[in-house]
């Protein structure tokens, strides 16, 4: 009678225990995979072509909320990344500032996703810049 106790008590204590270990960092097991990434937000990427004699300042607009994201020396290329908090809604604005110039160029509302990419080429006729998304 005493080994049929202790096999009860150890099938008790088992059936008991197993629930909890799913709870286990690393332990859990289920028949669907969830897709990976699903909830990390994929960047936007900027990325600047400068064809104008001057050094640009690139700036991102968003309501009244203005971030200089950096510089592209003259003749160069430069990539950046957007902070999230500068893509919730969909939409912003790039500010080109040419350093030394008279005036800034702006691309206007810029509607964007998550994974897509900004080019922009800055020409030496600053009112020429053209934008594009990819």
């Amino acid at each position: 009678m005493k080994i049929r106790a202790r096999t009860l008590i150890a099938a008790l204590a088992l059936a008991l225990l197993t629930p909890g270990c799913s709870l286990l960092p690393g332990h859990h097991h289920t028949d669907e995979q969830a897709p990976e990434n699903e909830d990390v937000p994929q960047d936007i990427g900027v990325h600047i072509a400068n064809h104008n004699w001057s050094d640009i300042v690139v700036f991102a607009v968003r309501g009244t909320l203005r971030l200089r994201l950096g510089d592209v020396t003259a003749g160069n290329e430069a990539d950046f990344v957007l902070p999230r908090s500068m893509t919730e809604g969909g939409q912003l604005m790039l500010v080109l500032h040419p350093i030394g110039g008279p005036r800034d160029f702006s691309t206007g509302p810029i509607m964007v996703q998550p994974g897509q990419q900004i080019d922009v080429r800055v020409e030496n006729a600053i009112s020429q810049t053209n934008w594009s998304i990819n």
